[in-house]
Protein backbone atom coordinates (compact mmCIF):
# COMPACT_ATOMS: atom_id res chain seq x y z
CA UNK A 1 0.00 0.00 0.00
CA UNK A 2 1.43 3.63 -0.62
CA UNK A 3 0.06 7.24 -0.78
CA UNK A 4 1.76 9.67 -2.98
CA UNK A 5 1.04 13.28 -1.90
CA UNK A 6 0.06 15.04 -4.49
CA UNK A 7 -1.23 18.66 -5.16
CA UNK A 8 -4.19 17.05 -6.98
CA UNK A 9 -4.62 14.79 -4.01
CA UNK A 10 -4.25 18.11 -1.78
CA UNK A 11 -6.57 19.93 -3.43
CA UNK A 12 -9.44 16.98 -3.59
CA UNK A 13 -9.01 16.47 0.46
CA UNK A 14 -9.84 20.87 0.31
CA UNK A 15 -12.51 20.22 -2.15
CA UNK A 16 -14.31 17.21 0.26
CA UNK A 17 -14.11 19.42 3.42
CA UNK A 18 -13.78 22.72 2.64
CA UNK A 19 -16.91 23.61 4.30
CA UNK A 20 -16.12 21.41 7.48
CA UNK A 21 -12.73 23.79 7.69
CA UNK A 22 -14.74 27.17 7.26
CA UNK A 23 -16.95 26.15 10.16
CA UNK A 24 -14.22 25.13 12.42
CA UNK A 25 -12.67 28.37 11.01
CA UNK A 26 -15.48 30.77 11.74
CA UNK A 27 -16.33 29.42 16.00
CA UNK A 28 -12.37 29.27 16.35
CA UNK A 29 -12.31 33.45 15.13
CA UNK A 30 -15.67 34.02 17.39
CA UNK A 31 -14.02 32.31 20.51
CA UNK A 32 -10.53 34.48 19.96
CA UNK A 33 -12.37 37.70 19.77
CA UNK A 34 -14.77 37.32 22.57
CA UNK A 35 -11.14 36.50 24.32
CA UNK A 36 -9.47 39.20 22.83
CA UNK A 37 -12.31 41.55 23.91
CA UNK A 38 -13.74 40.32 27.39
CA UNK A 39 -10.88 38.20 28.74
CA UNK A 40 -7.54 40.22 28.03
CA UNK A 41 -6.49 43.37 30.08
CA UNK A 42 -6.15 45.92 27.78
CA UNK A 43 -2.96 47.68 28.03
CA UNK A 44 -2.76 51.53 27.26
CA UNK A 45 0.66 53.79 27.20
CA UNK A 46 1.59 57.09 27.46
CA UNK A 47 5.19 57.80 25.86
CA UNK A 48 8.17 60.67 26.50
CA UNK A 49 11.05 61.54 23.71
CA UNK A 50 14.39 63.17 24.99
CA UNK A 51 16.55 65.06 22.51
CA UNK A 52 20.81 64.54 24.06
CA UNK A 53 22.89 67.73 24.45
CA UNK A 54 21.00 70.89 25.08
CA UNK A 55 21.23 73.89 22.62
CA UNK A 56 22.14 76.15 25.33
CA UNK A 57 25.79 74.66 24.04
CA UNK A 58 26.11 76.05 20.53
CA UNK A 59 26.87 73.95 17.40
CA UNK A 60 30.32 75.46 16.92
CA UNK A 61 31.52 74.05 19.85
CA UNK A 62 29.98 71.06 19.66
CA UNK A 63 32.03 68.26 18.82
CA UNK A 64 32.48 65.54 16.54
CA UNK A 65 33.46 62.88 19.53
CA UNK A 66 30.67 64.12 21.42
CA UNK A 67 28.15 63.73 18.22
CA UNK A 68 29.21 60.25 17.91
CA UNK A 69 29.03 59.22 21.12
CA UNK A 70 25.21 59.57 21.44
CA UNK A 71 24.18 56.49 21.01
CA UNK A 72 26.35 55.72 23.94
CA UNK A 73 25.42 58.42 25.89
CA UNK A 74 20.93 57.24 24.72
CA UNK A 75 21.77 53.58 26.50
CA UNK A 76 23.16 54.78 29.49
CA UNK A 77 20.57 57.47 30.17
CA UNK A 78 17.77 54.90 29.46
CA UNK A 79 20.09 53.10 32.11
CA UNK A 80 19.83 56.17 34.81
CA UNK A 81 16.23 56.20 34.23
CA UNK A 82 15.57 52.45 34.96
CA UNK A 83 17.77 53.21 38.34
CA UNK A 84 16.82 53.05 41.73
CA UNK A 85 16.49 57.05 42.40
CA UNK A 86 14.30 57.48 39.75
CA UNK A 87 12.00 54.61 39.91
CA UNK A 88 12.21 55.49 43.61
CA UNK A 89 11.11 59.35 42.50
CA UNK A 90 8.19 57.36 40.52
CA UNK A 91 6.85 55.77 43.52
CA UNK A 92 6.95 58.89 45.41
CA UNK A 93 4.88 61.17 42.81
CA UNK A 94 2.17 57.68 42.39
CA UNK A 95 1.56 57.48 45.99
CA UNK A 96 0.72 61.16 46.22
CA UNK A 97 -1.42 60.31 43.03
CA UNK A 98 -3.33 57.77 45.36
CA UNK A 99 -1.48 54.67 43.57
CA UNK A 100 -0.12 52.89 46.54
CA UNK A 101 1.44 49.23 46.73
CA UNK A 102 3.91 49.82 43.84
CA UNK A 103 6.94 47.85 43.67
CA UNK A 104 10.73 48.81 41.98
CA UNK A 105 10.09 45.86 39.75
CA UNK A 106 6.20 46.14 39.16
CA UNK A 107 7.63 49.83 38.00
CA UNK A 108 10.30 49.14 36.30
CA UNK A 109 8.01 46.45 34.34
CA UNK A 110 5.74 48.97 33.11
CA UNK A 111 8.99 50.81 30.92
CA UNK A 112 10.79 50.18 27.83
CA UNK A 113 13.03 52.58 25.49
CA UNK A 114 13.20 52.63 21.89
CA UNK A 115 16.81 54.76 20.48
CA UNK A 116 17.98 55.19 17.51
CA UNK A 117 21.26 55.20 16.17
CA UNK A 118 21.02 57.72 13.02
CA UNK A 119 19.43 60.55 15.73
CA UNK A 120 19.85 62.13 18.85
CA UNK A 121 16.31 61.17 20.22
CA UNK A 122 15.47 58.39 22.74
CA UNK A 123 11.78 57.61 23.77
CA UNK A 124 10.68 56.18 26.90
CA UNK A 125 7.18 54.48 26.76
CA UNK A 126 4.90 53.53 29.91
CA UNK A 127 2.79 51.00 29.06
CA UNK A 128 -0.11 50.28 31.62
CA UNK A 129 -3.40 48.09 32.18
CA UNK A 130 -4.55 51.76 33.82
CA UNK A 131 -4.05 54.59 31.52
CA UNK A 132 -4.05 56.89 34.23
CA UNK A 133 -1.06 55.23 35.71
CA UNK A 134 0.82 55.18 32.40
CA UNK A 135 0.25 58.99 31.98
CA UNK A 136 1.23 59.47 35.32
CA UNK A 137 4.79 57.88 35.37
CA UNK A 138 5.18 59.48 32.17
CA UNK A 139 4.60 62.67 33.82
CA UNK A 140 7.29 62.04 36.48
CA UNK A 141 10.05 60.84 34.23
CA UNK A 142 9.32 63.83 32.08
CA UNK A 143 9.87 66.07 35.02
CA UNK A 144 12.44 64.49 36.96
CA UNK A 145 14.65 62.49 34.29
CA UNK A 146 16.43 65.56 33.36
CA UNK A 147 17.89 66.98 36.23
CA UNK A 148 18.81 63.31 37.84
CA UNK A 149 20.35 62.35 34.40
CA UNK A 150 22.32 65.18 34.65
CA UNK A 151 23.03 64.78 38.25
CA UNK A 152 24.29 61.31 38.09
CA UNK A 153 26.18 61.56 34.90
CA UNK A 154 28.24 64.69 35.76
CA UNK A 155 29.73 65.76 32.20
CA UNK A 156 33.46 65.52 32.47
CA UNK A 157 34.22 67.76 29.64
CA UNK A 158 32.28 70.56 31.50
CA UNK A 159 35.27 72.67 32.74
CA UNK A 160 36.70 72.94 28.70
CA UNK A 161 33.82 74.04 27.27
CA UNK A 162 32.04 78.13 26.65
CA UNK A 163 29.36 79.33 24.76
CA UNK A 164 28.89 82.45 23.38
CA UNK A 165 27.04 85.47 24.34
CA UNK A 166 26.35 88.64 22.89
CA UNK A 167 26.79 91.80 25.01
CA UNK A 168 27.41 95.30 25.01
CA UNK A 169 30.66 96.56 26.37
CA UNK A 170 31.45 100.07 28.04
CA UNK A 171 31.69 102.42 24.72
CA UNK A 172 28.24 100.30 23.91
CA UNK A 173 29.49 98.51 21.52
CA UNK A 174 27.86 94.86 20.63
CA UNK A 175 30.99 92.35 21.79
CA UNK A 176 31.22 88.37 21.62
CA UNK A 177 31.92 87.10 25.35
CA UNK A 178 32.33 83.45 25.98
CA UNK A 179 31.41 82.05 29.21
CA UNK A 180 32.79 78.76 30.89
CA UNK A 181 30.03 76.37 31.15
CA UNK A 182 28.79 74.70 35.08
CA UNK A 183 27.37 71.96 35.97
CA UNK A 184 24.27 73.95 36.74
CA UNK A 185 24.26 75.49 32.72
CA UNK A 186 24.65 71.97 30.91
CA UNK A 187 21.21 69.88 30.60
CA UNK A 188 22.36 66.11 29.03
CA UNK A 189 18.93 66.06 27.85
CA UNK A 190 15.24 68.20 26.81
CA UNK A 191 12.18 67.18 26.39
CA UNK A 192 10.95 67.38 22.69
CA UNK A 193 7.72 64.90 23.30
CA UNK A 194 5.42 65.27 26.19
CA UNK A 195 3.44 62.87 27.51
CA UNK A 196 -0.38 62.53 26.73
CA UNK A 197 -3.46 60.55 28.49
CA UNK A 198 -3.85 57.50 25.89
CA UNK A 199 -7.35 57.63 24.29
CA UNK A 200 -7.53 54.31 23.07
CA UNK A 201 -5.64 50.73 23.65
CA UNK A 202 -2.60 49.44 21.94
CA UNK A 203 -2.92 45.83 23.32
CA UNK A 204 -4.32 43.39 22.56
CA UNK A 205 -5.32 43.97 19.03
CA UNK A 206 -8.94 42.58 18.26
CA UNK A 207 -8.28 42.67 14.12
CA UNK A 208 -4.88 40.65 14.89
CA UNK A 209 -5.71 38.17 17.47
CA UNK A 210 -8.91 37.07 15.09
CA UNK A 211 -6.94 36.86 12.05
CA UNK A 212 -4.07 34.73 13.81
CA UNK A 213 -6.83 32.76 15.26
CA UNK A 214 -9.02 32.34 12.07
CA UNK A 215 -5.31 30.97 10.06
CA UNK A 216 -4.29 28.49 12.33
CA UNK A 217 -7.66 27.24 12.81
CA UNK A 218 -7.95 26.79 9.31
CA UNK A 219 -4.33 25.25 8.83
CA UNK A 220 -4.78 22.91 11.94
CA UNK A 221 -8.26 21.76 10.31
CA UNK A 222 -6.72 21.38 7.13
CA UNK A 223 -4.29 19.19 8.54
CA UNK A 224 -6.64 16.95 10.71
CA UNK A 225 -8.69 16.58 7.62
CA UNK A 226 -5.28 15.38 5.55
CA UNK A 227 -4.17 12.81 7.97
CA UNK A 228 -7.32 11.58 8.22
CA UNK A 229 -7.39 11.09 4.83
CA UNK A 230 -3.87 9.22 4.61
CA UNK A 231 -4.32 6.68 7.64
CA UNK A 232 -8.00 5.99 6.04
CA UNK A 233 -7.79 2.15 4.40
CA UNK A 234 -11.04 1.79 4.15
CA UNK A 235 -12.11 0.91 0.63
CA UNK A 236 -15.65 2.49 -0.49
CA UNK A 237 -15.75 1.80 -4.32
CA UNK A 238 -13.32 1.08 -7.30
CA UNK A 239 -11.14 4.18 -7.16
CA UNK A 240 -10.16 4.07 -3.46
CA UNK A 241 -8.83 0.70 -4.01
CA UNK A 242 -7.06 1.76 -7.00
CA UNK A 243 -5.65 3.99 -4.57
CA UNK A 244 -4.72 1.55 -1.71
CA UNK A 245 -3.33 -0.97 -4.10
CA UNK A 246 -1.06 -1.76 -6.94
CA UNK A 247 -2.30 -4.43 -7.95
CA UNK A 248 -5.45 -4.79 -11.04
CA UNK A 249 -9.13 -4.65 -9.72
CA UNK A 250 -10.89 -7.73 -11.46
CA UNK A 251 -13.94 -6.92 -9.35
CA UNK A 252 -15.97 -5.71 -5.88
CA UNK A 253 -18.80 -7.76 -3.94
CA UNK A 254 -21.14 -5.52 -2.23
CA UNK A 255 -22.02 -4.67 0.93
CA UNK A 256 -24.07 -7.02 2.73
CA UNK A 257 -25.06 -7.62 6.38
CA UNK A 258 -27.05 -9.15 8.53
CA UNK A 259 -30.15 -6.69 8.17
CA UNK A 260 -30.00 -7.08 4.14
CA UNK A 261 -30.16 -11.13 5.04
CA UNK A 262 -33.10 -11.18 7.19
CA UNK A 263 -34.81 -8.94 4.29
CA UNK A 264 -34.35 -11.06 1.49
CA UNK A 265 -35.09 -14.52 3.69
CA UNK A 266 -38.71 -12.31 4.53
CA UNK A 267 -39.19 -11.42 0.77
CA UNK A 268 -38.38 -14.85 -0.69
CA UNK A 269 -40.94 -16.37 2.07
CA UNK A 270 -43.82 -13.74 0.81
CA UNK A 271 -43.24 -14.85 -2.54
CA UNK A 272 -43.44 -18.47 -1.24
CA UNK A 273 -46.58 -18.01 0.37
CA UNK A 274 -48.04 -15.78 -2.32
CA UNK A 275 -47.40 -19.22 -5.20
CA UNK A 276 -48.78 -21.58 -2.47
Amino acid sequence: MTNEISLVFLFKILKSSWWKILIITLVVMLLVAAVTEFAIDKQYSSSTEFYIINSSVTSEYTTSALLSAVEYLANDYIEIILGDRMIDQIIQDLTAKGYTGCTPSNVRAMISAKTSAESSIFQITVTHTDKNVAYYVSESIKENAPKIIREISRPSYVSNMYRKETVKNENGETVDKYVLITEADLECVTVIRSPELARTHVSPSLLKNTFIGGVLAACLAYAIFLIRKLFDTTIRSEESAKELVEHPIIGDIPTWNVGNANNANTENKAKQTEKN
